[in-house]
C-alpha cells in the first residue's frame, strides 16, 4: 500500500486490503471563499449502508480538496479519530459533523440560496453542466451510497453523473471538485501542520514544522 498509508494513523480495521489502481482495472461542507481557501459549498456524505472505508476516503478526498466541513448521518467515531490526526499531522480545520435531519440541513442550505449538487450515475453528464455549477456562489455536495432516497433527487438543484456507469462515489467526488475549481485545489496551503511535502521530480521530501507529540 506504501509507507505513509501504512502508518498514517487509521485503524487497521479500516485499512483497505487492495490496490485501488488494480481495483479500478477489475473493475453535506462548509467551504470557504475560494481565496481563502476553496470555494462555494459543503459535503454531506449521506450513507444507508455504512462503510467506514469508503466513508473515510470521501472525508479525505473532501478535505484534500480544499472542503472545511462535512456532514454525516451516521459515523464511527474511529473515523473522527482518524481525521482529527490527518489535520493534526497535515494541517487545516477540516470539520465532521454528525446530524439527525439531512433533509433538514437540505432545506435550511436552500433557505440561504445554497444550491444542491446530488451524486448520481442517473443525472446529467458532468461535460453539460460543469460550467453552470462552476458559476454558482454556494453548493452543497451529496455523496449517497445504496438506495439514496427519491427525496435527495427532488430536492437537489442538480442531479450530476461523473459517467452512468458504476464506480466509486470517492472518484465521483474528486472529478466534481476538481471541474468546479479546475485545478485550482493543488495550489491549497493548510495551515499549521507538523509536515509539508516538497514536491519533487525523483525521490522524497517531507518538511517538518514541529516536532510530534
Amino acid at each position: 500500500m506504501g509507507k505513509h498509508y501504512d502508518n498514517f494513523g487509521m485503524p487497521s480495521s479500516m485499512k483497505r486490503k487492495f490496490d485501488v489502481y488494480n481495483r479500478i482495472s477489475e473493475l453535506n461542507i462548509d467551504l470557504g471563499s475560494f481565496d481563502a481557501h476553496f470555494a462555494r459549498g459543503q459535503v454531506f456524505c449521506q450513507r444507508v449502508v455504512r462503510d467506514d472505508r469508503v466513508t473515510t476516503h470521501v472525508a479525505l478526498v473532501a478535505r484534500s480538496f480544499g472542503a472545511k466541513k462535512i456532514y454525516m448521518n451516521e459515523i464511527n467515531p474511529d473515523i473522527i479519530n482518524t481525521i482529527s490526526k490527518i489535520n493534526k499531522t497535515w494541517g487545516g480545520p477540516f470539520e465532521i459533523k454528525t446530524i439527525t435531519d439531512w433533509k433538514k440541513i437540505i432545506r435550511d442550505r436552500k433557505k440561504e440560496s445554497v444550491k444542491i449538487v446530488h451524486l448520481t450515475m442517473y443525472g446529467q453528464n458532468i461535460n453539460d453542466i460543469e460550467s453552470k455549477i462552476r458559476n454558482e456562489e454556494k453548493i452543497l455536495i451529496i455523496v449517497g451510497a445504496g438506495k439514496v432516497p427519491k427525496d435527495v433527487f427532488v430536492m437537489a438543484d442538480y442531479n450530476i453523473a461523473v459517467g452512468n456507469q458504476p464506480h466509486s462515489e470517492v472518484s465521483a467526488l474528486g472529478v466534481l471538485l476538481d471541474r468546479i475549481q479546475q485545478g485550482r485545489q493543488f495550489e491549497l496551503k493548510f495551515e499549521d501542520s507538523e509536515r509539508v511535502i516538497v514536491p519533487q521530480k525523483q525521490g522524497k521530501n517531507v518538511r517538518m514544522n514541529k516536532t510530534t507529540d
